[in-house]
């Protein structure tokens, strides 16, 4: 750690990351539209320079003298309330711009950082975290009571097992002896036929630990493009998980904006579907107001093409799409996940993400297996997978929810690596020995403590990069609602 102006900041390695109309048509949603972004600053570092040209010192005549009152007149969206908050911003900015210069001076051929939305803001104004590392088996089955990650009184919860679907068997038709049969490439952002986009612009989840429901409704809009004839996208409703979705366990936090899971999303979905972004639009950018939910039941016992019998309980009025389940892909297993990401469609992983947060361009290459890069806290979408045309390295296409400013249009690519081409099978992988990231789960027990029962998750394995191939949850059957 270092101070300045007395504030402490992070040295380099220890860097932590921080609604259109009923069926309103794709084509009429843009980057400025805050009410479809999910965010206020969809394209507040439209203007910023590139890393690269951003000098700290010196004289060097090829770069840029970029301060922080540039900053501020490129972002207006940023407003600083006090003299005294301007300089400790100031001095917050000075330092992230010389991490910035430092790194890209000293890697050249690698991933570049680069200015961006979390310049002056210090960690608890970045977008919180809500992933929940007790919901995982592989802590599960280390010493921690199932009875304390089922256990509820509320419904839509207990459909978990029903929804969590035999991956095995629903692609059992597909090849897993090889990733060679696979393509060369996977870019899931637009149908490889006809050149349809099927995803919407990337969006922002602001200081809400909602990055859970960003995940969800991503890689759900992409599925039910995919299942539908004519490619139909739709915005989907985050605001209606973070909102709705209930968490009586309290795992990965108490829900909403203080976390929850892909897993108990897709659950209820299911159950209820999913509204588009024009009926329930993104309100928790700021992450401190609780948003109530205001989605009603629909009022008849039809909705077109789905049985009524096979429900649990009625869809929300509105709701344009569900999803069968969800399988859970093997815990660290590259095929699988390659071939799941190639044949089926946009996975759901879980990741260390605290290295992100200057990310600009390039095929992000971690240093080793330090905490940072192994501490899994964050919810994204895997999209796909290639190879660089220019320096030839493999990676992953991952579709992040810090809104199309950061990193290349919202999205980052992590370096991929087949641990069949490593002396050691293990060589990929590290150990997130951070359980207390991960909210523990709790249940009200009268009996035994009359209060909250805390459980601790231990350390586990995590494999590739930012431990991408930890946990890998694949959307099933996901459909229109018309």
């Amino acid at each position: 750690m270092a101070c300045v102006a007395g504030w402490c900041l992070l040295q380099e390695e220890e860097v932590s990351v921080p609604v259109s109309s009923w069926r309103r048509p794709m084509s009429t949603i843009v980057a400025g539209d805050s009410s479809i972004s999910g965010g206020k600053e969809i394209q507040s570092s439209a203007h910023l320079p590139k890393g690269h040209e951003v000098e700290s010192s010196g004289d060097d005549k090829s770069t840029i003298h970029y301060t922080y009152d540039d900053y501020l007149s490129d972002i207006p969206e940023k407003m600083v309330g006090s003299t005294s908050e301007y300089y400790k911003r100031k001095a917050l900015f000075d330092y992230n711009k010389e991490i910035i210069r430092r790194h890209n001076s000293n890697h050249p051929q690698g991933h570049m950082l680069g200015l961006n939305q979390f310049m002056d803001r210090f960690d608890y104004e970045l977008p919180q975290r809500g992933y929940d590392k007790t919901r995982h088996e592989a802590w599960s089955q280390n010493h921690i009571d199932p009875s304390m990650l089922t256990k509820s009184d509320d419904s839509s919860a207990t459909t978990s097992k029903s929804r969590q679907l035999d991956y095995w068997s629903l692609v059992e038709d597909l090849t897993f002896s090889s990733s060679e049969m696979l393509p060369k490439s996977v870019d899931w952002r637009t149908c490889p036929k006809t050149g349809k986009p099927l995803s919407t612009p990337v969006k922002a989840q602001g200081r809400c630990g909602s990055c859970w429901a960003f995940a969800t409704t991503a890689a759900l809009e992409s599925h039910v493009a995919m299942a539908s004839s004519n490619k139909t996208l739709f915005s989907l409703s985050m605001q209606e998980l973070v909102s709705c979705v209930p968490n009586p366990n309290h795992c990965g936090g108490k829900g909403g904006c203080s976390g929850s899971t892909a897993e108990l999303a897709l659950d209820f979905i299911a159950v209820k579907g999913i509204v588009d972004e024009w009926h329930f639009g993104y309100q928790s950018f700021d992450g401190r107001h609780q948003v109530k939910c205001s989605l009603q039941e629909e009022e008849d016992d039809i909705t077109t093409g789905v049985e009524v019998a096979s429900r649990l309980s009625k869809y929300y009025d509105h709701a344009v799409a569900t999803v069968h389940g969800y399988a859970k892909l093997p815990t660290n297993n590259y095929t699988s996940l390659m071939h799941a990401l190639a044949k089926v469609g946009p996975v759901i992983v879980n990741v260390a993400a605290d290295p992100w947060r200057f990310y600009e361009s390039g095929v992000f290459t971690p240093r080793g297996h330090s905490v940072g890069q192994t501490d899994i806290n964050h919810v994204v979408v895997l999209m796909g997978y290639g190879t660089d045309e220019t320096t030839g390295e493999d990676y992953w296409l991952v579709r992040n929810s810090y809104g199309p400013q950061w990193g290349e249009e919202g999205y980052i690519r992590l370096k991929r690596v087949d641990p069949a081409t490593l002396p050691h099978p293990d060589a990929d992988c590290g150990m997130d020995v951070r359980p207390a990231d991960g909210i523990a789960c709790t249940e009200q027990d009268d009996d035994r403590h009359h209060g909250h029962h805390h459980i601790t998750p231990p350390a586990v394995k995590v494999c590739g990069t930012s431990g991408i191939l930890f946990d890998p949850i694949l959307p099933i059957g996901a459909r229109m609602l018309w």
